[in-house]
């Protein structure tokens, strides 16, 4: 494993440089406590981040689906409501026909099936088949298996700071976050004296 890897993978805030303790603290308080601390805590959670995503792009891969169908397959199959082909391109963010293109591929496959819309003509509801979501199984067994190795991999200030940098880009106070975890540190020293 290269070094920066290896110093990345290892990451304890004891080891990093004045002010990424402050990572704790919530990610606003990082940056104007220590802007350098804040960004190496950044650049840590951009780590996991990647890796992560590169392990739920390889995964669909290895078993024939192309990420972009994965995620077609995972939006139809997950949703909390029926889904035309207009709905899954939103979900995905990209045109329409793309999206069109997209289910047609994973229905000539047999991992979807589409169906007439109760109330529009012109529109099919997309649904997975059994196929389909057996193929989602199998996926993500494999995901779970490779990300708890990786997870293996982290210390768990390293943890603690990509969940962190997660929460500031969802809009979840860090400070909650770190209670919890100085509240779990608390507890487990006094169950250990």
């Amino acid at each position: 494993m290269p070094e920066e890897l290896d110093k990345l993978t290892n990451y304890s805030f004891k080891d990093s440089p004045d002010g990424a303790m402050a990572a704790l603290q919530g990610a606003a308080a990082a940056r104007e406590e220590s802007f350098h601390g804040y960004i190496y805590a950044v650049a840590h959670g951009r780590f996991v981040l990647r890796r992560v995503m590169q392990i739920l792009d390889e995964q669909p891969r290895e078993q024939g689906l192309e990420p972009l169908q994965h995620q077609a397959l995972l939006q139809i199959f997950g949703s909390d409501e029926a889904l035309t082909v207009g709905k899954v391109a939103e979900r995905l963010g990209i045109a329409a026909a793309f999206g069109s293109r997209l289910v047609g591929q994973l229905q000539k496959r047999g991992l979807v099936e589409r169906k007439p819309h109760p109330s529009d003509r012109r529109a099919s509801i997309i649904t997975a088949s059994s196929d389909g979501v057996e193929l989602l199984r199998s996926i993500d067994r494999e995901i779970y298996r490779k990300i708890r190795i990786f997870q293996e991999s982290l210390s768990e200030d390293g943890k603690y700071s990509a969940l962190l940098v997660f929460a500031a880009y969802v809009g979840i106070d860090g400070d909650a976050i770190a209670a919890d975890r100085l509240h779990d540190s608390a507890r487990w020293a006094k169950n250990f004296r």
